[in-house]
């Protein structure tokens, strides 16, 4: 479901930790932003999976080979909020 309107972009403190321990690995960097970049103007781009949350009711993830990239979409404040970037076998839980 594409929009209009271009999202913002707010990285949690917690993802911010994770990207950072992630900073020789340029590729993988480079590839997860673009990836990140991308929810900017299509917050659910084809592939995302809607989570079931109880702290949250918009939360979905998105692949990036063996990472995911969990976030929060906030339609009201066009606002998409970046909770965590884990690989696949850390990221639920």
């Amino acid at each position: 479901m594409a929009t209009s309107q271009e999202y913002s972009i707010v990285i949690t403190s917690h993802t911010e930790h994770s990207l950072k321990k992630l900073r020789k690995e340029k590729d993988l960097v480079r590839r997860l932003d673009q990836k990140i970049r991308s929810l900017a103007q299509d917050p659910r781009p084809p592939g995302c999976k809607k989570l079931r949350s109880s702290r949250f009711d918009n939360l979905y993830r998105v692949r990036e080979g063996d990472w995911r990239i969990i976030y929060s979409v906030e339609d009201d404040q066009v606002v998409i909020l970046l909770m965590d970037v884990a690989r696949r076998d850390q990221a639920y839980r």
